[in-house]
Formats: structure tokens, sequence, C-alpha cells
């Protein structure tokens, strides 16, 4: 909608300035303070712009949005922060404003009455060298012609267009650049541009483009044209976020002096193949995040140069989704210490060739390669681990992989392996001899999900120093049995889940084991269905606190004696023998409830239906036996 021109906001003639019908700038006169009539200054530079103010200016959480921000020293033109550059110089004396044709007195704030397209017409006389954050997040900009714009002094147009979410095309071709250095994110989140070129924009002096293009989610087509990059040391972020951008020629960049490349085409989710093989990267450092969500890429050729002073690689091809081949050959890795999720969530990953991959620094292999549900075989058996401390996640979702070669491991340190083989769902057998976990202390999730985990010889894991052994073998629904007799536990203070969905164990032996700091076992065995005996004799359970479902659903246990477990620190019994409905016999002879635990055996023998004796203490007899009879369960209760 226009403007109305009975608005008093629109009107021509306000206190102090005196507009003739004329457009011509030299026609405005203002009046001094004596009343006399003066000529402002002639302009040298004029900006047109076009907005579509969208929201309604009643909105109290949006009170200033459709208002111009001329001059303010907390904000800018159209809503940026003009504090930064040379429109803070503006004033009634060196500016002249048009809207819709009309113009009006310069002042901090310009309230447009309606929604609707403006025409801002901008004259003004300061000689412009810094244009940084000069439309910084003006969002109801669509259109914006830089013609009549003088930029022949200006040094930094950083951020110069940032947040312009609604501009859907600009004009570069007319703006002189030759003394420009920094274009630090000049476009970025600029959400509706889809084409930029900069065939012309010509700057020997640039020495920030870093983040220039992030953001650019609609971006198409790019020309990046004469950019002169010789300076430049960081391109981090250069092309982040720019999700419809399908291909770029990056041939003419200049990256010899380039050290930071980290996130350099982050989230370019529709980019099916780059070259990079001219670019020069002797001189890169960190290329962290490099390809990171790049989901439709699906070839890669990688720089022909020397790698050698390459240090940060991480996530560094995280969730490319379609790649399926990689080539790191040409990649030194030697001075890199964490590679962790490098291959993260490269669902689709079959080979991967690694032959300078050699370093003595890896210290991080944390999720390298989570979720490569399509990789088959790997070897590793060549990696230097003398300074891992991290292998967490390593092989976890790698669903496909039937042919691992290990690295040998003989740390003499603790190091992280909680989930290391966390749903590799093919792995059947695993030879761990040339791993020590001697000093290792969390084995969590360590076989989770290995459902095709048939036999493991415990004998090769040493777990002197454990302390957590949760969901260690949870749903390893093939194994059939487990010697747990060569585990050492006497420092193991959790075995949640332990066993839980071992649906194919018959029989669990934790006799003679040390448990004595042993304090949470819930769900330790939920679902094992074809379950029938667990012996826990000569255990040592005396600090145990909590014991939640821990033979929930063990629908073929017949009897369990739990007479060698000091209950009286359990805050919780709830579940404990949960539709056991196969259980004939339960010792509970040394049981002692406590105020916490006292109230959590309501739905403790619920589905016992075929419980023929019970074993319980004189002390818990008849609180117990009302459980039993809410539950219609009338076993014999011995004493």
């Amino acid at each position: 909608m226009g403007c109305s021109k009975s608005n008093e906001d629109f009107s021509l003639y306000e206190k102090g300035i005196k507009i003739s019908n004329s457009n011509n700038l030299n026609d405005v006169n203002y009046l001094n303070k004596n009343g006399e009539s003066k000529k402002e200054p002639n302009a040298i530079n004029m900006i047109t712009m076009t907005l579509l103010i969208q929201k309604d200016q009643n909105d109290k959480d949006d009170f200033l949005d459709n208002y111009i921000h001329f001059l303010d020293n907390k904000t800018e033109l159209f809503g940026g922060r003009n504090n930064y550059n040379n429109l803070k110089e503006l004033n009634t004396s060196n500016v002249e404003l048009y809207i819709n044709g009309k113009k009006q007195r310069f002042k901090k704030y310009y309230k447009f009455p309606n929604t609707g397209l403006y025409k801002i017409k901008l004259k003004f006389n300061i000689s412009m060298t810094n244009c940084s954050y000069m439309f910084y997040n003006s969002i109801y900009l669509i259109d914006i012609d830089l013609t009549s714009f003088d930029t022949s002094n200006v040094t930094n147009m950083a951020f110069m267009f940032a947040g312009c979410k609604n501009l859907k095309s600009i004009d570069l071709s007319t703006l002189n650049t030759n003394n420009v250095t920094d274009t630090r994110g000049m476009f970025g989140n600029c959400l509706q541009l889809t084409q930029i070129d900069l065939s012309k924009f010509k700057s020997k002096q640039l020495t920030e483009i870093n983040g220039m293009f992030g953001g650019c989610f609609n971006l198409q087509n790019i020309n990046l044209g004469s950019l002169y990059t010789k300076n430049i040391t960081n391109m981090s972020g250069l092309f982040y976020n720019c999700h419809n951008l399908q291909k770029i020629d990056l041939s003419m960049l200049n990256t010899k002096n380039v050290t930071n490349m980290s996130s350099f085409l982050n989230s370019c989710t529709q980019l099916k193949e780059i070259d990079l093989s001219k670019l020069n990267m002797e001189n890169v450092i960190d290329i962290r995040s490099m390809f990171n969500n790049c989901e439709s890429l699906q070839k890669i050729k990688l720089s022909s140069y020397e790698t050698k002073n390459l240090v940060s690689v991480v996530s560094l091809f995280n969730n490319c989704k379609s790649l399926k081949t990689i080539d790191l050959s040409l990649l030194n890795f030697e001075n890199v210490t964490d590679m962790s999720e490098i291959f993260n969530g490269c669902s689709n990953l079959e080979k991967i060739k690694f032959s300078k991959l050699k370093s003595k620094n890896l210290t991080n292999l944390r999720k390298m390669f989570y979720g490569c549900s399509n990789l088959k075989d790997i070897d590793l058996s060549f990696l230097d681990t003398t300074n891992i401390i991290n292998l967490s996640y390593l092989f976890s979702g790698c669903t496909n992989l039937s042919n691992v070669k290990l690295f040998s491991l003989n740390n003499n340190r603790n190091i992280y392996i909680d989930n290391i083989f966390e749903n590799w769902t093919k792995l059947k057998t695993i030879d761990l001899s040339s791993i020590n976990t001697e000093y290792i202390e969390e084995f969590n999730f360590m076989f989770k999900g290995c459902s095709s985990l048939t036999s493991i010889n415990l004998l090769e894991i040493n777990t002197r120093n454990a302390k957590y052994m949760k969901s260690m073998f949870e749903g390893c629904s093939s194994l059939k049995s487990i010697d747990l007799s060569s585990l050492n536990t006497e420092n193991v203070e959790n075995m949640d889940n332990l066993f839980s969905g071992c649906s194919k164990l018959s029989h669990i032996d934790l006799s003679n084991l040390n448990l004595g700091k042993l304090e949470t076992i819930n769900n330790m065995f939920n679902e094992c269905i074809n379950l029938k005996t667990v012996n826990f004799s000569n255990s040592t359970i005396q600090n145990i606190s909590e014991m939640k479902s821990v033979f929930k659903g063990c629908k073929n246990l017949s009897k369990i004696d739990l007479s060698s477990i000091n209950t009286s620190k359990v805050k919780s019994l709830s579940n404990l023998f949960y539709e056991c409905n196969q259980l004939k016999f339960i010792n509970l002879s040394s049981l002692k409830l406590n105020s916490d635990s006292i109230n959590t055996i309501e739905e403790m023998f619920t589905g016992c239906i075929n419980l023929k004796e019970i074993l319980l203490n004189k002390e818990n007899k008849e609180i117990l036996k009302e459980i039993l009879n809410r539950n219609n369960i009338n076993p014999k209760i011995s004493m």
C-alpha cells in the first residue's frame, strides 16, 4: 500500500524546514537559528531502495519494525548498526530523504502508516570510507540501486547487507571496490538471494572474506569472477548454509596463504560434487566441518597439494549421506590430533582409502565412523594409538561392517571406549587381544545392540579398573552363553541393563564375583526371555541401592535366590519380578525394607502367576504377604 497524502507523518512541511515542489536537492532550504535560509551542500551519494512493510506496526512485540532507523547511536540505517560506519554523521544539513517521491525531513525514525511497498531515496554528501553493517538486518529491503553510490574510498564492507533476508537481487557492477579490505559476512543470511555476480568486484587489498556468503540459503549461482584472494588467510564459513547451491567453480581462488577453511562448504545440502584439486592448501591448518552436512555430495576431488600443516579435521565429512567412496591419500595427517566425527553419519560410505593417515599425535577418534551403515570393511591396523584417549562410539551404527583389522592399543592410562561397538549388527565374533583395557574405567554400552554377536572371549578384556558396565551387552540377542568368571569386578559400581534384551541367554553365573562396590542393577536382566537360572551365590553384594525391574520379563526364570544380596540401602524394588510368569521359587530371606523401598513394592510380584513358594524373614512376612494377596498370588510362605 502507498503513503496516505493526509497523514501527518508524510507532510512536506515540518518545523525548521521549507521544501519546494522541485526534486532538486539544491531547491531545499534549511533555516538557521535566526530564521535565515541556507542551502544544503550538493549530494555526492544517492541510494534508492524499495521496502516491503509486512508487519502491523501496532504489534507491541514489533513496535519499531515499521520504522526506518536513520540515525541513532544504538541502531543503523534500516535497523542495523550504523554507529560502526560513516552514516552516524548523517544529519539534517547533509542529507535529503524522499519517500514515494515526496521529500521528507530527515529524522531519526520514520513511521510508516501502512503495510505495502515504499520507495526510499536517500541523498547525502558524506564521503564514505566505511560501509560495514550499512544495511544490516534491513528485513524489509527487497531491492536496492547503488548506481549513484560512491564507494571509491571505502575500505570496509563487512556485514554490509547481512540479514537482508528479503533482498532478492543486487547489482554490484557499479561498486568501486578498489580499496576494500574487509567483506566478512557481507551477504550473510541474505535468504532470498539466488545469484551473486562478483565478476567486476576488484580489490587487490582484500584481506578478510570469511563468512562472506554464509547463510545465503537460496543462492544457486555465484560468479567469483575476479575475486582477489591472494592476501586471504581465513576462508572459514565462506559458503556456510548455502543450501540450494548445486555447483560452484573454485578454480580461480588463490588459497596459497589460507590457513583456515573450516566450515567452508558446511551445510551446502544440494551440492553434488566439488573439485578442490587446483586449490593450494599447503598452509591450511584447519578444515573442521569443511563438508559438514553436504548430504547430497557424491564426488570430491581433494587438493593435490601437500597438506603437511593440517591440524584440525573434526567433522570433516560429517553427515555426507550420499558419499560412497573417499580417497584421503592426498591429505597429510601427520600433525592431526583429533579425528572425531570425521565420517559421522556417512550412511552410504562403502570405501575409505587411507595412505598417509599416520600420526603419533592422534588423541581422539570419537564417533569417527559413527552411523557408517554401508561400510563393509576397514583396516586400521596401521594407526599409532600411543596418545589416544577417546574411542567412544568408534564403530557405533556400522551395521554392515563385517571385516575389521583393529589397531594395537597399549596405553597406560584410562581411555574412553563406551559405545565403541554399539549397534554393529553384523558383528559375530571379535578379537580384542591387541587392545589393553587394564586402565579403562567405563565399559558402558560397549557391545549394545550387537544382535549377531554369538560369542565373546572375556579373557581378552582386563577390567581391573572398571567402574561402569551399564548396558555393556544390552541387546546382544544372539548371545547364548557368556563366561564371566575372568571378569574383575571389584571396582564396578553400575551394572544397569547389563544383559537387558539378551533374549537367548539361558544361564548366567555371577557367583564368586567381587561385587562389593556395586550400587545399581536396574533392568539388569530385563526381557531375558529365555533365562532359566541366575547364580548370585558368594557375590558379596553389600552396597546396592537400585534394583528396579531387575528380572522384568524373564518369562522362563523358574527360581531365584537373592539371599546373598544386602538390600538395606535399596531405594527401589519396583517391578523386580514383573511378568516372571514361570517363576516358582524365590529366596528373599535376607530382604530388608527401608522407608524408601517399602513404597515401591506394590508391583514387585505382578504377573508371577505360577509362584509356588517364597522364603521370607519374619520382619517382612506380613507386608509381603499382603502385597502377594493383592496380586492374587498365594504361594507357600516359608521362613
